[in-house]
């Protein structure tokens, strides 16, 4: 996928990721985990390994925490990259290796604890924005209405000015 198709699919720019962009990178490598974490538990069964719930919720867990780590770092670049390939398998197989499957398992954990609570903190962060305008407003409105219809004036205004020097949508593909 080219640069500019990643950016256009992910709506990033480079910059911190959207929490939109951030539900997709929890939410698309499920399935993919579910997928190779049965084939990789398959192929250890063929070389006389056991087939266990434990090995297949193991490999399908570092699948999807390798998925999970690698998305966030497109997003923060505004591209795809063989570094965060290298950063996410190589802090992966850093943990299998060094320390052996059960921390790895809770190294998953907290790496999916952290995107869940910088999620959650960007919707804090929205919801206050939103309630710190209807208070504004309200305020606005109680001590004088001609100031409120001024103010809104004005923030037309501002918006006219930001969707002038927004830079153009990109044309799609012919």
């Amino acid at each position: 996928m080219r640069n500019e198709d990643f950016r256009r699919s992910t709506g990033q720019s480079g910059g911190f990721p959207q929490p939109a962009h951030m539900v997709n990178c929890l939410t698309a490598p499920a399935a993919p985990a579910l997928l190779w974490g049965a084939v990789f538990t398959g192929m250890n069964s063929m070389q006389g390994g056991a087939v266990s719930a434990r090995s297949f919720a193991v490999n399908a867990a570092a699948i999807y925490t390798y998925g999970a780590l690698q998305c966030p770092l497109e997003a923060v670049h505004g591209r795809r990259s063989l570094l965060h390939n290298g950063l996410a398998g190589g802090l992966l197989g850093f943990v299998g290796v060094e320390r052996g499957a059960a921390l790895m398992v809770l190294v998953l954990l907290l790496v999916l604890l952290l995107v869940l609570l910088v999620l959650l903190l960007l919707l804090l962060l929205v919801l206050l924005l939103v309630l710190a305008l209807l208070l504004l407003l309200l305020l606005l409105a109680l001590l004088a209405p001609p100031l409120l219809l001024l103010l809104l004036l004005l923030v037309l205004v501002l918006l006219a000015l930001l969707a002038l020097l927004a830079p153009p949508l990109p044309s799609p593909p012919r």
